[in-house]
């Protein structure tokens, strides 16, 4: 192992020799007569500990200690100061000046064999430190995610973040305040549930919030783990924030894509499965009365066929706008294949209510939709299906409402039918 280094300033010869013999035995000591020669022989020496005499010509101890102070290389280096003064103002000086130690002559050998080793190690662990924090750092600023210190309470300890945007507020706002009181109360409940389920169990893994951060919604998922050598009493807590907002946005848009049709937007079979169960639901507690509609566009065939596929799919897109544009907001339109439209009428009054609704939609289905500077008219075939009387399961009340669809093409297109058990009742405009 490499010896420590030491630089002896003392302008007496005697000092010197005693220190350096002292010394020696350990570590690599050079010694030198004058402030002046110090400077020059701690820049090239770079010594590990300077034991540096007060009282010198030209350039005093503390003149000397000033310069290395101001060097951008020796000015961490430890000064322990030598000096026969006992006096106590002498002393608070050299200390004040940033000294590590005070040496008074004649020297104690054990004392100085003491000091030094003790000032020595406590260096050395000082580098150790500082390496592991540059370590500690740089380990950090890989991390992506927030970093929180934490108490029981939810207050603010320290904080690590990269991205300082991503903080509900600025840093200095939020150190020594608590969750609850910086965050918004959906956000604060999640995270301190966290922080709970931590103290109980020593980790919490899971936990996701959302926060409105520079006008857009943001989604975090926390990890929170107990630091068990805190005090019990208030224990700490480490807690990762990290940013799944892109996550969050794919899986939605996923779902969307699962559950909406491709073309028009609208729900598609799996998902207006999904709303005429809920209903059905609701309507066996509540007796609701609601109806299930089909709707076919009359020519459509021959428009896809004929112009193609794309002035086809122009066409669906407008009926399907005009079908939303026209029935309730808590109406729900679906496209279940080809020119086929779904509907569903849920708290109507009456039977007559929905029927003026598709009655409304029959009409704008009928207006030409202009493509490419050409008009394309098309109508519709409507049939319609109320619950509980013509079924009470989503199987009874679709075939039904087809069943009625199918009545109105059959009976000259453009028209709403009502399913009956014996004949269709069909509403018809000439």
């Amino acid at each position: 192992m490499q010896k420590k280094k030491i630089l002896v300033v003392d302008d007496e010869r005697i000092n010197l020799h005693l220190l350096a013999r002292v010394l020696s035995e350990q570590y690599e000591v050079i010694t030198v007569q004058s402030g002046l020669d110090a400077l020059v022989e701690a820049e090239y020496f770079l010594p590990d500990l300077i034991l540096l005499d007060v009282m010198m010509p030209e350039l005093d101890g503390f003149q000397t200690f000033r310069l290395l102070k101001a060097h951008p290389v020796l000015s961490q280096k430890p000064v322990i100061f030598l000096t026969g003064h006992t006096d106590i103002e002498s002393q608070y000086k050299g200390l004040d000046l940033g000294a590590v130690d005070y040496m008074l002559k004649p020297f104690n050998i054990s004392l100085i064999r003491l000091r030094v080793r003790n000032i020595l190690e406590r260096e050395s662990l000082r580098e150790v430190i500082k390496v592991k924090q540059a370590e500690l750092e740089a380990i950090l600023n890989t991390i992506p995610d927030l970093m929180f210190k934490l108490d029981r309470q939810g207050t603010y300890l320290e904080i690590f973040a990269r991205q300082p945007e991503l903080l509900a507020q600025q840093r200095i706002d939020l150190l020594g305040r608590r969750i609850c009181d910086m965050l918004p109360p959906e956000a604060a409940v999640q995270a301190m549930t966290a922080i709970a389920e931590a103290h109980e169990t020593g980790t919490s893994y899971g936990m996701q919030m959302k926060l409105p951060l520079a006008g857009k919604m943001h989604w975090f998922e926390l990890s929170v783990a107990k630091n068990e050598s805190s005090n019990p009493d208030n224990p700490h807590f480490v807690m990762l924030s990290r940013n799944i907002t892109d996550r969050k946005q794919a899986e939605e848009h996923l779902n969307y894509l699962a559950q909406h049709d491709n073309l028009t937007g609208l729900a598609n079979r799996a998902l207006f499965g999904e709303i005429v169960d809920r209903i059905l639901g609701l309507a066996e507690r509540t007796r609701l009365l609601f109806a299930l509609v089909f709707i076919d566009l009359d020519k459509f065939k021959h428009i896809n066929d004929t112009f193609g596929h794309a002035i086809g799919d122009f066409v669906l897109q407008q009926a399907a706008n005009r079908i939303s544009n026209t029935v309730r907001t808590t109406d729900t339109v679906g496209r279940i294949g080809g020119d086929e439209f779904v509907v569903l009428l849920p708290n109507i009054a009456s039977r007559q209510e929905a029927i003026q609704i598709m009655e409304r939609v029959r009409m704008v289905l009928a207006e030409p939709i202009i493509a490419q500077g050409k008009a394309f008219s098309i109508s519709s075939s409507i049939g319609m299906a109320f619950y509980p009387d013509h079924g009470q399961t989503m199987i009874e009340l679709t075939k039904r409402a087809d069943d009625a669809m199918y009545e109105a093409k059959s009976s000259g297109r453009n028209r709403v039918c009502v399913f009956s058990e014996s004949a269709m009742d069909c509403v018809v405009n000439g």
